[in-house]
């Protein structure tokens, strides 16, 4: 699985490590690079998994709300804010093909059971099918 990965310059250590990570489970990390803003490098990664170049992206910056606000922008992606286990098991099941995490909040180790939890779960079932679909129409 090919997965499209950013950050901004302050989180860059995270993004690295995560890189590694992924590698070490199997997954193919597409480094969309590091930036001081969120936008340029959220809406790189957003359209790497838009068109279908990448399955998932990950984006890093201090508390992981600059991006997320960055990328729920552009359409056809979902991303979550992910804290704790539970938070990114229903990113997963919630349809969230990005997720966002904050260097200044989750550590390495953490980050990496995070994403681990995010990448098991199944994406979606019928009803979050439902729910994505109406994000996904122009305007809401």
């Amino acid at each position: 699985m090919l997965i499209a990965i950013g950050s901004n310059l302050k989180s860059l250590k995270l993004k690295e490590h995560l890189k590694v990570h992924l590698l070490q489970m199997g997954y193919y990390p597409i480094d969309c690079g590091d930036a001081v803003e969120h936008s340029s490098v959220s809406q790189l990664v957003g359209l790497t998994v838009a068109r279908g170049e990448a399955e998932r992206g990950i984006l890093i910056c201090d508390t992981g709300v600059g991006m997320a606000m960055a990328i729920n922008k552009m359409a056809g992606v979902q991303a979550a804010i992910c804290y704790d286990e539970y938070s990114a098991e229903r990113a997963a099941t919630s349809g969230a093909q990005i997720l966002t995490f904050g260097s200044q909040l989750v550590g390495p180790a953490t980050a990496a059971r995070l994403l681990d939890s995010w990448l098991t779960y199944q994406p979606l079932n019928e009803r979050a099918m439902r729910r994505v679909a109406k994000l996904n129409v122009v305007g809401i």
